[in-house]
């Protein structure tokens, strides 16, 4: 549990170094539809001055507790609602990025 506590505190503060993204979710805790609010960050020194881009990202998955996969989707929009209705209520683990790069890691609580 902390190992993955330490990866979604590192990861949520900034995209960059993770395939470039940079996730924002909310509401968190949530019971019904998960929205997602991706951006995409320049690995660039200037990174910092600059704003951010807004860009489609390639893969969100969610994880449960246990690593099952219970949601995937390949995304073509900087917004996304992912619809969490029919999951148990608990701990998941949303992993958002570009193919084949390190994801951002979120913790989200599913509750009813």
């Amino acid at each position: 549990w902390f190992y993955v506590g330490y990866l979604t505190s590192c990861s949520s503060g900034g995209g960059g170094g993770l395939g470039g993204l940079y996730s924002t979710t909310y509401p968190n805790p949530v019971s019904d539809v998960l929205n997602i609010e991706i951006s995409a960050v320049a690995d660039t020194l200037q990174t910092a001055q600059a704003s951010k881009q807004q860009i489609p990202v390639s893969e969100v998955k969610l994880y449960n507790q246990s690593g099952t996969l219970v949601r995937s989707l390949l995304a073509t929009d900087t917004h996304i609602q992912l619809n969490v209705a029919d999951l148990p209520a608990g701990i998941y683990y949303l992993h958002v990025g570009k193919k084949g790069k390190t994801p951002e890691i979120k913790t989200i609580i599913v509750n009813r």
